[in-house]
């Protein structure tokens, strides 16, 4: 204990370097423990639902048409069915989107935003949560009842104020919904982000219903929990025979459609896909690089001090230390180094804390709780073992002699090589942040078929259609709006669903296709998608069964069916907008338009897609402005409230919204941008510190050489030749690691910024000169003493 307190008083001694030690260790351990912290954040996600080893996420996988496709939701009837007919299976629930993001009034007409899911009976059996009030099972049986999170009901002013309140959403008017009880909040790191569960037996009042369903209407997030001792090898087999009872077989092979069901364990419904596997993996490379150079960096600070400290490591051997003591002062020195460090990597977390929240996406006061404390704390004891076993090291090897004389420390390869390491791990990270950011700035400026710079958009659900034309017929008189238009349900960004493609008087489909829904009048020519062959809409028909289709359906469906003329005047049948099998409506093709991205890169449909016709406005409408501005945009809001004073709404910039899709890339970008600074400035500490001993070591070197004619630029070669010989290695090293682990991220994007040889070597060079400024400066002021003077002292 005793030497622990002389640790802690020896922060504040002089000559310590005790300033760039906390300064580098500090900064380290808050960006590394920070990032360790988002990664088993990560990894923790849903584990404390009970049984949650025993639940699986249902996905439909098959062929339609000889195409492989896999989707994350089934029809409404499978997980109960699978309940029902398998014996190992122990329960099932299933639910499905209804509104995000909401606007909904309560009794006295105030506006609130929630996010609204319908649900059966049976969720909170798979997952249970604390109900605060009601009975879930009794309250999800009953159409237009509804749970309420705590969240929710505190908004309406408490459970009890909130339980029995009749709310109505914004784009489902007249359709009241009672509140029957209050569940508590989710934890933060599960994939159910549940606010208002509405009853699953309400569905008709919202849309078809479609929750019994063994095919079509593919929309449900299906589960099922296994009994104790059950797996899935044990169920495949009975899976076959369920589905083949209530797939006809023959309709389906005749339709040319193969499904079948997969299961994901609950545990890697998050975690295992491969978007968060690469994010955690990188960052895991990120935290450790961090942690390594920090703790390389804070050894190869002490050690530099050997000479200096080398008669008082002496004179503790005169008075009877072992080496047994001296390693205990070095572990008691680098407890007090690193407690000191933690203490002020917190206040520097807390400082910056939403700085941190807008990096990771998570707050802190979420990531770090009691779990992860723990896993921080080994972290921390292993960094205390690792930079005071090895300083204790070089200590007790001071011989007795150094009480009497000099000391001289000529074994500098060690540092050399913790010098060596803590330049991989710079080089690494700085040209890996230049790739990322050139990734991201191809995202943000790469063309995805059409033009949204100066679209805005607004949706406006449960709207009268009449008081949509006119808001369009207004909005279009603006001198500064370019084009109007509208669009059913759906946007190029948002991903379009899914349906499929017959030939009249054929059971057989030939391919699922992305459906763009229907379009308004302009709809092409607003985001300058040209019309490759045939023609555009025939304007102001009522019921209109013509359809426009991009190049790949016509390339799709021209090899499918042989067809030699061209697919324009050809009639279509597409499930859903065709109506009853026995009677379908027959759809004629009368243009084709260029490919345009659906979605966006990292998540974009690379199906075959096609548009209809609307005359009448659909729920979203567009305008195209010749110079977007704040202003102009705020008129166009205005003159939608003055038409809908009655909705809540917004009108936003699509470009925005586009950029908000690669938030997580450039939160990524970001995180990296931190972490490669933070571990590039460590390096450079490091190597000035290296330098420095280097300096006082070969002082006398150093005048004997300028005595026998050595010039300026002799003194500083000597020195610049030794740091280089490490770090064009270590930078070579690093830049291979880089292209490697960048290489492995790119896989998720479509389109990539090429890792050019030319991007590496101007990278390297940029940081081999920032290292070759950093030597000649703290070098210079010992190439220009009088080599007398330093001759004498000696």
């Amino acid at each position: 204990m005793k030497t622990i307190i002389i640790a802690f008083r020896s922060l504040f001694k002089k000559k310590r370097n005790n300033i760039i030690k906390l300064a580098s260790l500090s900064v380290g351990l808050a960006v590394g423990l920070t990032l360790i912290a988002k990664v088993y954040y990560e990894q923790t996600y849903d584990d404390f639902f009970p049984n949650a080893k025993r639940i699986y996420k249902i996905s439909e996988m098959g062929f339609i048409g000889g195409q492989l496709f896999e989707h994350p939701f089934v029809s409404g009837g499978v997980a109960p069915g699978f309940a029902a007919e398998i014996a190992d299976v122990e329960a099932a629930t299933r639910f499905t989107f209804l509104a995000n993001g909401e606007t909904f009034y309560d009794k006295d007409r105030k506006k609130y935003k929630g996010d609204f899911t319908l649900a059966d009976s049976a969720l909170f059996s798979i997952f249970p949560v604390r109900i605060i009030s009601g009975n879930p099972q009794e309250i999800l049986a009953r159409p237009l009842y509804a749970m309420a999170s705590k969240k929710i009901a505190d908004m309406l002013g408490g459970v009890d104020a909130a339980v029995g309140q009749n709310i109505e959403m914004n784009s489902a008017p007249g359709r009241m919904i009672t509140i029957g009880g209050v569940f508590d909040n989710l934890p933060h790191n599960s994939h159910l982000k549940f606010e208002i569960l509405v009853s699953l037996k309400s569905i008709s009042n919202f849309m078809g219903d479609g929750s019994n369903n063994w095919l079509g209407n593919d929309r449900y997030s299906a589960y099922i929990r296994l009994h104790e001792g059950a797996t899935l090898q044990s169920i495949n087999p009975l899976v076959d025979e369920v589905v083949g009872r209530h797939h006809d077989p023959a309709m389906m092979e005749q339709a040319g459609i193969q499904l079948s069901y997969t299961f994901t364990p609950l545990l890697e419904v998050h975690n295992g896909t491969p978007e968060v596997k690469r994010m955690t993996a990188i960052l895991s490379v990120l935290a450790f690089a961090l942690i390594f150079t920090a703790s390389l960096n804070y050894v190869l600070i002490i050690v530099s001090s050997l000479v200096g400290r080398s008669k008082e490591m002496a004179v503790n051997k005169c008075y009877g230390a072992s080496a047994k003591n001296i390693y205990g002062k070095m572990l008691a020195e680098t407890f007090a180094d690193m407690t000191a460090g933690i203490i002020i990597a917190i206040i520097l977390i807390i400082a910056f804390r939403d700085t941190v929240q807008d990096l990771l996406g998570t707050s802190p006061g979420v990531m770090f709780n009691l779990r992860s404390a723990l896993l921080l704390g080994v972290v921390c004891g292993v960094m205390i073992l690792i930079t005071g076993l090895i300083p204790g090291y070089m200590f007790s090897r001071v011989p007795v002699a150094s009480a009497f004389r000099s000391y001289k420390e000529n074994k500098r390869f060690w540092k050399l090589g913790l010098l060596f390491l803590q330049i991989v791990a710079s080089g690494f990270l700085t040209i890996l942040l230049v790739i990322i950011a050139r990734q991201y700035d191809l995202m943000l400026n790469d063309n995805p078929g059409y033009e949204y710079e100066n679209v805005a958009y607004c949706s406006l659900p449960g709207t009268d259609t009449s008081a949509r034309e006119r808001a369009l017929d207004e909005i279009a008189r603006l001198p500064e709006v370019a084009a109007v238009s509208s669009t059913k349900s759906v946007l190029p960004f948002f991903g379009y669903s899914g349906n499929n493609v017959l030939l009249p008087g054929k059971s057989e489909e030939l391919f699922n296709m992305a459906d763009g829904e229907g379009v308004g009048d302009g709809f092409l020519d607003l985001f300058n998608i040209p019309v490759v062959k045939g023609k555009n809409f025939t304007q102001g028909m009522e019921k209109s069964t013509e359809i426009m289709v991009n190049q790949h359906f016509a390339d799709q469906i021209t090899m499918l069916t042989g067809w030699t003329d061209g697919v324009i005047g050809k009639q279509v049948v597409v499930t859903y907008h065709s109506g009853s099998a026995e009677n379908p409506i027959l759809f004629t093709i009368v243009g084709v338009y260029e490919n345009y991205r659906i979605g966006f890169i990292g998540n974009e449909q690379n199906r075959p897609s096609a548009i209809f016709y609307s005359k009448a406005p659909g729920n979203i409408l567009l305008f195209k402005y010749h110079n977007f501005t704040p202003e102009l945009n705020a008129k166009v809001a205005d003159i939608l409230k003055n038409i809908f004073p009655d909705k809540d709404f917004n009108v936003y910039s699509y470009a925005a919204e586009m950029k908000g899709r690669y938030v997580e890339t450039r939160r990524f970008r970001d995180s990296v941008l931190i972490g490669g600074g933070v571990t590039f400035i460590i390096t450079i500490i490091g190597l000035i510190a290296y330098i420095r001993d280097e300096i006082n070591r070969r002082r006398k070197e150093t005048a004997i050489r300028k005595i026998n004619g050595a010039t300026l630029a002799d003194v500083l070669r000597m020195f610049l030749h030794d740091v280089s010989i490490i770090a064009i290695p270590a930078l070579i090293i690093g830049g291979g690691i880089s292209a490697y682990v960048a290489f492995r991220w790119q896989t998720q994007f479509s389109e990539k910024v090429a890792l050019s040889p030319l991007l590496f070597l101007i990278c390297t060079l940029i940081i081999l000169m920032v290292i070759i400024v950093v030597v000649s400066v703290n070098c210079y002021k010992t190439a220009n003493e009088n080599p007398a003077i330093v001759v004498k002292s000696e």
